[in-house]
């Protein structure tokens, strides 16, 4: 990771953490763990959202995004671009306006 942060620092672009989205089996339970100990800001409260049957880190990227497609992200509308990991895990990249 220190190499990446590196690579990004090197090319004069910030990223900063935006979102995370992760799977859970019980919307309520995990609403309240999520909240009361460890004080997140929840949004959404459908349950039956597809988005709760994936996980992905999201960061805001200050550059430039090719193949970006319209999304909402934590801070509103921007544009973003999905891609995996090494490992497979999925990433995303949002730019805001």
């Amino acid at each position: 990771m220190r190499n990446l942060t590196s690579a990004i620092a090197s090319r004069g672009v910030r990223v900063e953490l935006d979102h995370v989205v992760i799977h859970v089996s019980d919307w309520t339970r995990s609403n309240a763990f999520y909240t009361r100990v460890l004080g997140a800001e929840l949004i959404g409260d459908d349950p039956d959202s597809p988005a709760l049957s994936n996980s992905d880190l999201c960061f805001v990227w200050g550059g430039p995004i090719e193949g970006p497609v319209p999304r909402e992200g934590a801070r509103g509308g921007g544009t973003s671009v999905y891609f995996r990991d090494p490992d497979g895990s999925l990433l995303e990249f949002i730019a805001y306006a």
